[in-house]
């Protein structure tokens, strides 16, 4: 990745000495930042990372550790595009979508649940007979397991 910022460019911002050439380095790295941006704003658009993506501090997170790789080894290592890739993606991808067969499973799973729930057709209160457990039927004082023991 080709900068465009000379030796002691980077110097030059740290100091920001207010010179001509600092004021040229900034221009250079705004229209970098301004194509990355491009890039990730659209990947979002896509669905390919998170819509509320911060994507300034996203570049900001690759632009550090770039030059922090720069300054340690004097280059960049291979594999290092990978490295942070595989750093950041975790935070930066747009969330799973369930598939459709599974969205239709849990949508069968919740209307099961909602007839187990719903009043007896007699016109009482009690649930209808399922598998549910006692808690999920409303037991929750253990009466109805209580009540099994002494019929028993």
């Amino acid at each position: 990745m080709d900068t465009g910022i000379g030796p002691g460019g980077v110097g030059a911002l740290l100091v920001d000495n207010g010179s001509e050439s600092t004021a040229a380095i900034r221009t250079v790295v705004q229209r970098h930042r301004a194509a990355l941006a491009h890039v990730v704003e659209t990947a979002a658009e896509q669905g390919g990372a998170r819509r509320d993506l911060d994507v300034e501090t996203f570049i900001d997170c690759i632009a550090g550790a770039y030059l922090s790789e720069r300054a340690r080894e004097g280059n960049v290592a291979p594999g290092w595009p990978q490295r942070i890739r595989t750093l950041l993606e975790p935070t930066t991808s747009a969330p799973h979508r369930p598939s459709r067969r599974s969205r239709r499973r849990a949508a069968i799973r919740e209307q099961s649940a909602a007839r187990d729930l719903q009043p007896a057709k007699d016109g009482g209160n009690a649930p209808r007979a399922s598998n549910a457990t006692a808690f999920e039927r409303g037991d929750t004082t253990g009466e109805q397991r209580d009540r099994n023991r002494t019929e028993i």
